[in-house]
């Protein structure tokens, strides 16, 4: 068994060995009897060709988004189902120690400051 061929050698190798593989050498696109590769313009006769200098797109000014309108007319019914959950939030955040009517007029206070400023 002298004379294996390379190709029968690594045949017989077993699974846990690492091949190693040469690397391939690059492809010749052009040929050397290819004709050369032809200018992609050509400028007139006469006329330089102008030159085209890269200028940088200038960007938009970010404009801010405009919030919805809310124009809607908040009547006494949704004022007071506001005050009503947050009165309970505020008695729950003190552990239901505070008495009812003072937190019924923290929470008053905070519904009307929201709605002044316009948040709900």
């Amino acid at each position: 068994m002298a004379s294996e061929t390379k190709a029968a050698k690594s045949r017989r190798k077993s699974s846990t060995e690492t091949k190693t593989v040469a690397a391939k050498p690059a492809k010749k696109t052009a040929s050397k009897d290819a004709a050369p590769a032809k200018p992609a313009v050509k400028p007139k006769a006469g006329k330089a060709a102008p030159a085209k200098t890269a200028q940088p797109v200038a960007a938009k000014p970010a404009t801010p988004r405009k919030r919805k309108s809310t124009s809607q007319a908040i009547t006494a019914d949704i004022r007071l189902r506001h005050i009503e959950v947050a009165a309970y939030y505020i008695a729950e955040k003190s552990g239901f120690s505070r008495a009812p009517a003072d937190c019924w007029m923290a929470a008053e206070s905070e519904v009307d400051s929201l709605l002044l400023a316009g948040k709900l």
